[in-house]
């Protein structure tokens, strides 16, 4: 075998090894999407069990499911993202820590202006006095009933 019959035995292999490559990844991505709604299905759950009920330590979603967010989602995609997948009421700082756990460039400042836009336009339930309020997605059940 010549020079050209390696490269070009090389070159197949390279081919397919990224068509191997192509195939897993679709794979998984496929079973991540499901483990992510099975991880919906599971937050929903424990959001309707009544907090007197709930266990002392909360266990929070895998970071591998922050990375489910699509990269250049605006920061009001993020906040509702934060919400959706921590269920339960939310302060405010928790809120911009996880925002920033996905994008750290981000100032608190836009993130807080995002959280105030959203419960302006009543997307996000607000309970509590200044410095002490928890925010929740309209429609979380753990809500409880609450409005801004």
């Amino acid at each position: 075998m010549g020079t050209e019959g390696l490269e070009h035995s090389v070159l197949r292999e390279v081919s397919e090894w990224r068509q191997r490559g192509i195939e897993l990844r679709t794979r998984l991505l496929k079973e991540r999407e499901e483990l992510a709604a099975r991880l919906k299905e599971i937050d929903e759950a424990l959001a309707n069990i009544p907090e007197s009920s709930q266990p002392q330590q909360v266990l929070t979603p895998s970071p591998l499911f922050d990375l489910s967010i699509e990269e250049n989602s605006s920061v009001p995609d993020l906040v509702r993202f934060v919400l959706t997948r921590f269920p339960g009421g939310n302060f405010a700082t928790d809120i911009v820590d996880k925002v920033r756990k996905i994008r750290p460039a981000l100032d608190a400042p836009v993130i807080h202006s995002a959280i105030h836009r959203l419960a302006k336009s009543g997307e996000i339930i607000i309970h509590g006095k200044r410095g002490s309020m928890k925010y929740w997605l309209k429609g979380d059940a753990s809500a409880n009933g609450r409005e801004s």
